[in-house]
């Protein structure tokens, strides 16, 4: 995995709809040969699969925390999976002030 970054805390914006929050997840190929298909997973669920790079997507943060990994299928048929990247969606610390 590429991004998010490992450990990586994100918070949410109460100023912001959750909608509109969100994150680049992306991979790129290591040290194997032609990949076949590559998919981008958010606590083991499929977010999305490709046949070809750019292997990103954006995913909507959730609060809590999670782990992202990548699982590709190589030219040889043979399953090829990324290190998990675990990080963080906490809400807003920010204390508005009484006017």
């Amino acid at each position: 995995m590429t991004s998010p970054a490992p450990n990586t805390v994100f918070e949410l914006s109460p100023q912001l709809p959750l909608g509109v929050q969100r994150i680049e997840l992306s991979t790129r190929p290591g040290t194997v040969g032609l990949l076949r298909q590559v998919t981008l997973l958010v606590d083991d669920q499929p977010i999305a699969t490709f046949t070809r790079p750019p292997y990103r997507v954006l995913w909507g943060l959730q609060p809590g925390e999670h782990l992202a990994t990548a699982v590709g299928v190589d030219d040889k048929g043979q399953r090829v999976v990324s290190d998990v990247v675990r990080f963080l969606v906490q809400e807003s610390r920010q204390v508005e002030l009484a006017r």
